[in-house]
This record gives structure tokens, sequence and C-alpha cells, in this order.
């Protein structure tokens, strides 16, 4: 058992979104450890889970009063919620029921968690909040939302930031850049490269000319952990990343570097109108509330990415 999860040895955990991305490595990490995990997720999800200390639970937020009688049955101790997908169409086409699955949903399950004693509620929150704002972004600028969804990672930082000033609620938001590695699905530029390159098909990307901060999975679980075992992370929103951004074109090129099959077709598309062409945060507080900062290099991230995929193609 490491360090960091013998905080969660005999307790219970919840996981809310827990085959997702993230949330599948998070509880891969905390398997053996704690003392139950509870894997909250909608019915249409993969269950990659058989493990003794696990549960699945399939539950969607939208039903209030379900949530409550859900939440009151588990009885969680930590609670990490990973869920969410990201989803930037415009307001009168798919973002009001982005706003309802993002926001409104959210709610329900803090409305519940408030009616039991929880050690911490964890949220994920995104760098989409800050949105064409000048980098480093820093935790104390006003968010500048340019979608649905980012507005209603807005909406919920800022009812966590209040309810935990008002009604002591133990939330801490953590607000991700750019996460990549193991388990991350189709439709994200790493794992797209990766795949389309491992089957030696062709695969067009932009001419990579933004820059962001590409931090590995692992570092996200850890600080994921860390926020929830730190007393001053509560009612903080805290940037996590490397706080480094590095051009889209050179991890393109260390992935067809390293692949070595498939062809890169640079500039097969265009860079979307209005996005941000260097992002990366300020993360002085990471370092200083969680103690954190990221431990995996790009190449050894990218290394690792590519031996996952390889497995299943």
């Amino acid at each position: 058992m490491n360090e960091i999860n013998k905080y969660f040895h005999d307790s219970k955990v919840l996981v809310v979104g827990g085959t997702g991305f993230i949330g599948r490595n998070l509880v891969e990490s905390l398997k053996d450890d704690a003392g139950h995990i509870c894997v909250m997720h909608l019915s249409n999800s993969e269950l990659p889970f058989d493990h003794a200390n696990i549960s699945n639970l399939i539950h969607d937020l939208s039903s209030e009063s379900d949530t409550k009688k859900i939440i009151r049955q588990i009885a969680p101790d930590y609670v990490f919620n990973v869920s969410g997908y990201i989803n930037h169409s415009p307001f009168f086409k798919e973002g009001f029921d982005v706003i309802k699955n993002h926001y409104f949903s959210t709610l329900n399950l803090i409305n519940a968690l408030g009616e039991i004693n929880i050690e911490r509620y964890v949220h994920t929150g995104s760098s989409d909040e800050y949105g064409n704002l000048k980098s480093p972004q820093i935790e104390t600028l006003r968010e500048s939302p340019q979608t649905p969804y980012s507005a209603s990672k807005v909406a919920i930082s800022h009812t966590l930031e209040a309810i935990s000033q008002s009604d002591s609620f133990p939330a801490t938001i953590l607000k991700l850049f750019i996460v990549y590695g193991p388990y991350q699905g189709r439709g994200r530029l790493i794992p797209d490269v990766i795949r389309a390159l491992l089957a030696g098909e062709e695969i067009s990307v932009s001419s990579g000319q933004q820059k962001r901060d590409f931090c590995y999975v692992a570092d996200i679980v850890n600080a994921l952990k860390l926020s929830a075992i730190k007393k001053k992370a509560i009612g903080k929103s805290i940037n996590i990343g490397s706080g480094r951004s590095i051009p889209v074109i050179d991890i393109v090129k260390k992935i067809e570097s390293k692949v070595g099959t498939g062809k890169v077709i640079y500039g097969g598309r265009k860079i979307r109108e209005h996005e941000n062409l260097d992002l990366y945060p300020d993360t002085t507080l990471a370092k200083k509330i969680l103690e954190w900062q990221p431990s995996t290099d790009i190449e050894t991230g990218i290394d690792l990415s590519i031996q996952h995929y390889k497995k299943r193609i």
C-alpha cells in the first residue's frame, strides 16, 4: 500500500463515472487498498471491474429522489466525481441537454451527499472554464466560458465554492488541463493518432501550432487522491497540469516517430475558430496545497500510451 492509499483503507469510496477514462484509472489505483469502492456509471457503460472490493452500480443522476435513496444506501466516505463528457455544441442544438447533464445532475448528487456525513467530495472541473483567457491561467481569474459545456463547468465550480463556505460542504474542484493515457476513448488527439498509426492508417490533424499542457493520467489520479486528504484543499478550485505548454505538432511527431507506421496529414483539419493557441495553467496552488506536480515526462507518457493501445489492436 502506498502512502496516499493508506488514507482510504477501511473507507467506502464512491467513484461517479468510474468506468470512464479517468475514473477507470482511479479505481485501478485504489482497488487493492480502499475498504470498498462503488463504481457508479450509466447503463451503456462498459463493466471493466471484476474484483471482490468493487461493486458496480448503474444509476442516472438526473433523478433527485432516486439519487438521495442510493446515496443513503452507499453512505460513502469519499466521493470522486469524474463523470461527464466533452460536448461543445451550441445551446440551441445540444447545449441545453449538456447543461442539464453536467450541472443539474451534479446538483442532485451534491444535494444527496449533503444529507450524510462525508470526508470529501472531489469534483473534476476543466481548463475549458477559462476559455480564451491568456496563459498562464490562474484560479483567481474571472472565467470566460465559450460554450454551454464550459458554462456548466463554471457554474458547478462556483456552486461548490459557495456551499463549501455557506454549508461547510467538504468539496474540492480540480481544473484539469489536457489529460492523456490508457483507456482514453476515441475523439481525443493522442489516442486517435496512436490508434490510426498502429493500424497503418492515415490520420488528418491540424497544422499543430497550438500549444497545450499535456499531463499523464497516473499523475492526475495522484492529484485526485491528494485533494481528498489535504484539509487546506477544501473549498478550493485548483489547476492541475505541468504549467508548461508543448506544440501539438511536437506531440504528434513524437508518436509518428515511435510508431513508425501509418501517415499523418498535417493541416488536413482546420484549427477551431477562436481557439486558444497557447493553453497552460499557473500551478502554484497545486504545489502549495496538494504538494503535487506531475512526475511522468511526455516521452514516458507517450511510450506507456503506445504500449497500452498496442495490446488492444
